[in-house]
């Protein structure tokens, strides 16, 4: 053989193995990667416009993510008022939905979220659910979602106490029933349970659940929290187990409804790649602002198609030049740097709305002119033809302003003072509150308070009438409470927990000039309930909170935390029993409300930092309006750093 064939022989042997060395990895590649790569519409919030929606299945089908799932929380026929059906424009718009995802070889799931009020041994109301469903089919829309997440953990209705032992079983009895009407006319269902996350719920429910429902049934999970930094192969296999199928994860990323005051850009991090073999998909919850979502999402759709080969800030900077171009992607990284981090991290403007962190003056005075200058350059007329841009400024402007307001806002407030370096220091929600030494005859009746100690609670609804008052007094070793409500109703739901309907919570922060921001297990907790014949007058307790829950607590703007007692309050803190063994509560009903007396031992201390929020449910037509009512200023009821300093003399 001469030299030359040789050669060529040797050239050929290379290409040919290089070539199937590529075939072969590609192969492994396709067989690592997630099954399911998906969105869910599934915040909070305005839901997107149907031109938005349309531009997300088209992204997605560009990017390689191969499901949709359509679930607004606040599409009222998705949750509140799904027993109505949908007609008009509303078919036309899921019937190009229909068009469009077949287009992008996006699978179209439509999601349904009954459990707010339906009576689980109702026929009338599993045919209005079925009916609802059936509609959707005869669209050509054949993957169906049923989410339970974010309703009652218990049975609300007597027929359904009378029919189930607990809420598990109406859902194995409803799940079961609809599936085999499903899978009757080639029609497949997913199921989100009530208890979604292993930061708290009901473990037996998940297990009744399990083992109840058809393997072939995905239920969906979030992790170890509800919006969480990682998510391993171990969290799944522990899930897998209780739920006795792989979990569909549900990825509360890059979703910012807890935090509406930014919007989370950076790429998916912290999740194992193994997740391809022990989960059966990943699906992302993105913002109520689309455009701005796809950023992260394409990131996303690259870690779930290559999981082993991911690299974060590769797919990031691709994601921007893909969607915006090169010049433009150039022109937006540096401000797109300023919301790269997540929900469970802080950026540069967190401390301007978690009142107790620092806040540097200059740090965000340089950070919102950095802003300003991007967005001004965004509008140049250059960029009048690159779509993406144009549907970005308008997510992204609200943001730039809201944010200056709120830093112009925080250096005139008399709360804050700015200290010599340079940062601008949260001092307290109001003035403190110095207490008269009188003793309290204890029994519900205010009467022999005087007037001159009550001062008006703040409502929640603009134009409320403050028909909330508030005393306080000291004697000995208690402080008294006196709490005088008008309201013409008393709402206290038929639940066996304690979220939600009239009531009074009061927070004591047991270890003040701490540095966190948000009330730990040993702060008093106490809930008082209206005055009731065969319902406990209070309970006290401490709070035991997950990493998202201490975040959402201490950086929402939030006038109660009675919704989170049934997930995260148990017992007392063996500190505080000298405390609640002490507290009593005396109550009577009044011509117009109630009347309520809190007394409370507090150890001979000479001050103390309390929280005071009162809720008046009141029933208006199908729903319940909630008004409710604080002592302080700031409405962040779970950051002890606004509570209100109480004087004890």
């Amino acid at each position: 053989m001469d030299r030359s064939n040789f050669s060529r022989y040797v050239i050929a042997a290379i290409t040919i193995t290089f070539l199937l060395g590529v075939f072969i990895y590609r192969q492994y590649e396709r067989s690592q990667k997630f099954e399911l790569i998906g969105v869910v519409e599934g915040f909070y919030g305005n839901p997107w416009t149907h031109d938005e929606r349309l531009d997300m299945i088209r992204f997605m089908g560009d990017v390689g993510m191969n499901a949709y799932f359509y679930a607004p929380k606040d599409d009222p026929f998705h949750r509140q008022n799904w027993r109505d059906p949908y007609t008009g424009d509303h078919l036309n718009r899921f019937q190009e939905l229909v068009r469009v995802s077949e287009e992008a070889d996006v699978t179209l799931w439509y999601a349904i979220s009954p459990g707010l009020s339906i009576e689980y041994s109702s026929e009338e109301d599993y045919q209005a659910l079925k009916a609802k469903l059936l509609d959707m089919v005869n669209l050509g829309v054949f993957n169906i979602a049923l989410f339970l997440d974010d309703v009652p953990e218990y049975l609300q209705h007597e027929s359904d106490k009378a029919q189930f032992s607990n809420l598990a079983e109406a859902h194995v009895a409803l799940i079961n029933r609809l599936n085999d009407d499903l899978n009757a006319i080639g029609a497949e269902l997913i199921v989100c349970p009530t208890t979604y996350t292993d930061a708290w719920g009901d473990r037996e429910y998940v297990r009744i659940l399990g083992e109840g429902v058809p393997e072939e049934i995905k239920l969906f999970w979030t992790g170890r929290d509800v919006a969480i930094g990682t998510i391993t192969k171990e969290d799944a296999l522990f899930w897998g187990e209780k739920m006795s199928r792989k979990p569909l994860i549900w990825d509360n990323f890059p979703v910012n409804d807890f935090e509406t005051w930014r919007p989370i850009i950076g790429p998916i991090v912290g999740r194992d790649p193994a997740l391809s073999q022990t989960t059966t998909g990943i699906v992302a919850n993105p913002m109520d602002a689309p455009y701005l979502s796809m950023i992260p999402l394409y990131t996303v759709a690259e870690f779930a198609r290559r999981p082993f080969s991911y690299d974060p800030r590769r797919s990031w900077q691709d994601a921007l030049t893909h969607l915006a171009g090169e010049e433009a992607s150039r022109v937006l990284r540096p401000l797109a740097l300023l919301y790269a981090d997540y929900g469970w991290t802080d950026n540069v403007f967190t401390s301007l709305y978690t009142p107790g962190k620092p806040l540097n003056i200059n740090s965000i005075s340089e950070a919102l002119d950095l802003f300003d200058e991007v967005i001004a350059e965004l509008r140049d007329e250059k960029f009048n033809d690159n779509e993406y841009i144009q549907n970005i400024l308008p997510e992204l402007a609200p943001f730039a302003v809201s944010t200056r307001e709120r830093f112009n806002e925080l250096r005139a407030s008399r709360f804050y003072r700015t200290d010599p370096e340079g940062f601008l220091v949260f001092q307290s929600s109001m003035e403190e509150i110095i207490t008269q030494q009188q003793p309290v005859q204890f029994d519900g009746n205010l009467n022999e308070w005087s007037a001159t100690e009550f001062r008006s609670l703040i409502p929640s609804v603009e134009g409320e009438a403050a028909r909330v008052q508030a005393a306080f007094r000291y004697h000995d070793e208690p402080l008294f409470v006196g709490i005088r409500i008008q309201t013409d109703t008393l709402f206290a739901p038929n639940m066996t927990g304690w979220s939600g309907g009239d009531q009074i919570l009061m927070v004591m922060d047991q270890t003040p000039n701490r540095p966190g921001t948000w009330v730990e297990p040993t702060d008093l907790l106490l809930i008082v309930r209206p005055p009731k014949e065969d319902e406990p007058a209070f309970r006290a307790g401490s709070f035991y909170l997950t990493p998202f829950s201490q975040r959402g607590i201490s950086d929402i703007t939030m006038r109660t935390i009675s919704s989170f007692f049934d997930h995260f309050v148990q017992e007392p803190h063996p500190s505080l029993s000298p405390i609640v063994d002490g507290i009593e509560v005396a109550q009577r009903r009044t011509r117009n409300g109630y009347e309520t007396e809190i007394a409370i031992p507090v150890g001979g201390k000479s001050e103390v930092n309390v929280a005071l929020s009162i809720n008046d449910a009141v029933q208006r037509g199908d729903g319940v309006r909630n008004v409710n009512f604080m002592l302080g200023q700031r409405p962040y009821i779970g950051n002890p750093n606004t509570y209100v300093p109480v004087v004890l003399r």
